[in-house]
């Protein structure tokens, strides 16, 4: 599915200079984390200019670069497609990729809690089907396409996180991405300074939903009363999850470790991880796992063997004891 320097050119409108015939396995906007055979993309950034480092990623082993300012390109760039705008361009290419891909994508957004299902979600499938999970948080108009365009062709599912600081954000995203499915893990006072309230932050995580197509399932959280008034409005199916209301509810019997009963499904979670909105994260992450066509036994011994998100409330040891 790999597409070569020539045929991207064309994709993205751009003109292409010392072409080699070079097929970019994915692309980078990181000249530190370019390997061999990767495209860089050189984007403006708060700090410095992607065009700066172009010489850099080609030393790393790009064998391609999209860029917008051919006058100071090394000696040594080759297959560099030119275009008015690199970030449009990864883009148009990101959306092309996703529509050679077979595989289901699950797109999982929320104020909080996205990072932590991803993860979940990916322990849980990973035996069952070939999973792929979007690396790190990449989740913005940049990190989306990027860990889109690395999705393997065979993989059965795809899982990424869609983030927002303004209104539209999510809608973008999401015509990139072109989800089968969804998760909204929460609604709260995030990015207020580009969003406004949270009812518009509620609108703005739902916009998820409305671009999901009439046979898709959202997998919605109960206690986020914003999402829960919005279930009926949906023309995909809903699905909602909780521990106080929801089309699916469990009780949470311990928060250090996790420890949650579905009593419909007779089913009981047990998870190494702390806090109880870890247990909402495990029921949501759960629930989406079985309706992926994981059976609950394969969940729940997966569950044991779940470890912490590094960097987000976890028991570490120290000399003098435990650090939390």
């Amino acid at each position: 599915m790999a597409l070569s320097s020539d045929r991207l050119a064309k994709l993205v409108g751009g003109e292409l200079l010392r072409a080699t015939g070079a097929c970019p396995k994915r692309a980078i906007h990181d000249s530190r984390r370019v390997e061999h055979g990767d495209l860089f993309v050189a984007l403006p950034g708060h700090r410095t200019d992607g065009h700066l480092h172009v010489a850099d990623a080609f030393e790393r082993g790009a064998c391609a670069a999209l860029v917008s300012d051919v006058s100071r390109l090394p000696d040594e760039a080759h297959d560099v497609i030119w275009v008015s705008d690199p970030l449009s361009a990864l883009q148009t290419w990101a959306a092309d990729h996703r529509q050679r891909l077979t595989g289901d994508c699950i797109g999982i957004t929320g104020t909080n809690g996205k990072t932590t299902v991803k993860r979940m979600l990916r322990h849980f499938l990973e035996d069952h089907l070939r999973t792929y999970a979007a690396p790190h948080n990449y989740n913005t108009e940049i990190g989306l396409p990027l860990a889109l365009l690395s999705m393997p062709a065979d993989a059965h599912v795809g899982l990424f996180e869609l983030g927002t600081e303004h209104p539209g954000d999510i809608h973008t995203l999401a015509q990139i991405l072109r989800p089968s499915g969804a998760v909204l893990t929460s609604v709260g006072p995030g990015h207020l300074e580009g969003l406004g309230t949270v009812e518009q932050v509620a609108a703005e995580k739902w916009s998820l939903v409305e671009s999901l197509p009439p046979s898709a399932t959202a997998i919605l959280s109960a206690e986020s009363p914003h999402l829960l008034q919005r279930a009926s409005r949906a023309r995909c199916r809903t699905l909602t999850v909780g521990f106080s209301q929801g089309d699916v509810r469990a009780r949470l019997l311990h928060t250090t470790p996790i420890q949650i009963e579905l009593s419909e499904e007779q089913v009981t979670l047990r998870a190494p991880l702390l806090g109880e909105h870890n247990g909402l994260n495990l029921l949501l992450a759960s629930v989406t796992a079985r309706e992926l066509g994981v059976p609950w036994a394969l969940i729940k011994e997966k569950a044991n063997t779940l470890s912490a998100e590094p960097h987000r409330l976890q028991l570490l040891t120290a000399p003098f004891g435990r650090l939390l």
